[in-house]
């Protein structure tokens, strides 16, 4: 677990990233960096690097160059698994959860890889009641619609208590409304903890983000405050279009 209580400015930090797939250039000497308890969104069009970048800093891809650091701690190279052990929630876009097991058992064991099992206990009802999963607490994991599944992989990346959240596409699916939610959750999430989101859904994005990042052939191409960023009129040609509108 790496210790924030000191850190006033950056958390994570990618130093010259580089990911190189045979002749492709997937990322191109990117970087990066994120303030304690910021929400930042990593958006752009397909191919333009922010997917290979995300997987850089969840250990999911090894860096061709460059460094990826965690607070003082320099994670090139770690593997997810090492990665969460800092105290890192990770979300990617591939299930999570034990469909022959209930909601609850999913959250308890989540929460039991870091905490004993009182404490488990206690983090598995917390986050019933905060996603507002109590009602579903006995129903197997198989069972749950998209949008549900959705909200109790979030509760199952919370329940281990991460300073850090990486989320890949959350809203990824989901309805109107199962995106409203999303949001709210997110948001309040982000009051405490520090949080990079990679999105495609343009309202959701502008809904949850402080600042986001673009990518674009592999580069950052403007990052900032969310409104002024996509206001960007090269922003809009290159990435947003009509869109943006």
């Amino acid at each position: 677990m790496i210790d924030t209580k000191s850190q006033t400015s950056c958390v994570l930090e990618t130093r010259g990233l580089g990911v190189r797939f045979g002749g492709v250039v997937a990322v191109d000497s990117v970087d990066f960096s994120l303030r304690q308890h910021e929400l930042r969104c990593l958006i752009g069009p397909n191919g333009a690097g922010k997917t290979s970048f995300f997987r850089c800093l969840t250990g999911q891809t090894t860096p061709s160059r460059g460094e990826v650091w965690l607070a003082d701690t320099n994670i090139t190279g770690w593997v997810p698994h090492q990665v969460a052990r800092l105290g890192v929630g990770i979300k990617t876009q591939i299930p999570s959860l034990m469909n022959e097991l209930t909601v609850r058992e999913n959250l308890w064991l989540a929460a039991r890889r870091t905490q004993p099992a009182r404490q488990a206990d206690d983090a598995a009802d917390e986050m019933l009641e905060r996603l507002h999963l109590a009602p579903l607490a006995l129903k197997l994991a198989g069972q749950l619609s998209h949008g549900l599944r959705q909200r109790t992989e979030l509760g199952v990346v919370l329940a281990a208590r991460p300073w850090l959240l990486l989320l890949d596409e959350p809203a990824g699916g989901l309805t109107h409304d199962e995106v409203q939610q999303m949001a709210e959750l997110i948001l309040e999430i982000g009051r405490t903890t520090s949080i990079v989101v990679v999105e495609h859904d343009m309202a959701f994005v502008r809904q949850i983000a402080q600042q986001v990042t673009v990518f674009h052939q592999g580069r950052v191409l403007r990052q900032g405050a969310v409104d002024d960023v996509l206001s960007d009129q090269v922003v809009r040609e290159v990435y947003l279009g009509k869109r943006a509108q």
